[in-house]
């Protein structure tokens, strides 16, 4: 927030020193192309959600709903039909347009499909695999020299003979959207034995409740995750590249993949 203040702060500066401030400038942009938006998240003992829209240009301010669509997401013994529900999860702030029926028993190595077709018969399809768990080995916390803030370090063992993908998001007394909470995205490249760990930084107070979820990422998810960052950090900002969604939708854009993940919760004392 702080760089995209300084940011429009020098353009605006700059706008006023010119000698022709007063003249106006006559853009001519391309026709915005729509596209169908999915995001679609499967997680073991869960029902089927996912959200549809459709994408918009810039200088718009909402993002149409598709409702009119025949949606499936199979594996290898069943098929769940996908119906129009929209469902506001309040715990999470996440809003999901369609939901399924069957709940998820879903193993590492299976392998599940997304089928959506539209009215107007576009063909939407995407295949996820499910990745392995792998679990907190061990979470701690430790004080800082002044006794006021927390640090917290989250060990935990990384399969050295492939390649993998990982997110640790640490929420603060249940609250997704908080200025201590801290969301770390990264791959084991550089790691350099099967023994890793997340250390935080004194980041949190005395008698916080810190919510610890360690997930396991495919790397289609991984790259989803790191050009969405990447677009929201270019929106608004005069001097960064543009940064396109790497989707593994095909006929559309965004993600159908897996939450495999551990959630643990550690209590800091006072």
């Amino acid at each position: 927030m702080y760089r995209r203040i300084v940011y429009i702060l020098f353009v605006v500066v700059g706008l006023i020193s010119c000698n022709d401030r007063d003249k106006i400038i006559n853009i001519d942009l391309p026709p915005y192309q729509t596209q169908t938006v999915v995001e679609c998240y499967l997680d073991s003992g869960q029902t089927n959600k996912l959200l549809i829209t459709k994408s918009a240009s810039f200088q718009d301010t909402l993002y149409p709903v598709v409702t009119d669509a025949f949606i499936t997401i199979s594996n290898n013994t069943n098929t769940d039909t996908i119906l129009y529900k929209p469902l506001i999860d309040t715990t999470y702030l996440k809003i999901y347009s369609h939901q399924g029926n069957l709940i998820n028993n879903i193993k590492q190595g299976d392998i599940n499909s997304l089928y959506i077709k539209l009215s107007n018969g576009q063909e939407i399809k995407g295949t996820t695999i499910r990745p392995a768990k792998v679990k907190i080995d061990t979470l701690y916390y430790s004080l800082s020299a002044d006794q006021k803030k927390y640090n917290l370090t989250v060990k935990f063992k990384d399969n050295q003979l492939e390649r993998n993908f990982y997110r640790a998001i640490f929420n603060v007394n249940g609250v997704i959207y908080n200025s201590k909470n801290i969301d770390y995205l990264f791959d084991d490249n550089n790691l350099k034995s099967s023994s890793a760990a997340v250390i935080t930084g004194f980041k949190f107070d005395p008698k916080d409740t810190v919510i610890v979820t360690f997930y396991n990422l495919s790397e289609e998810y991984y790259r989803y995750l790191r050009s969405v960052r990447l677009a929201d950090n270019a929106n608004g900002n005069p001097f960064a590249q543009p940064a396109s969604i790497k989707s593994n939708i095909s006929g559309g854009i965004g993600i159908f993949t897996n939450l495999v993940y551990q959630r643990d919760t550690i209590y800091l004392p006072k």
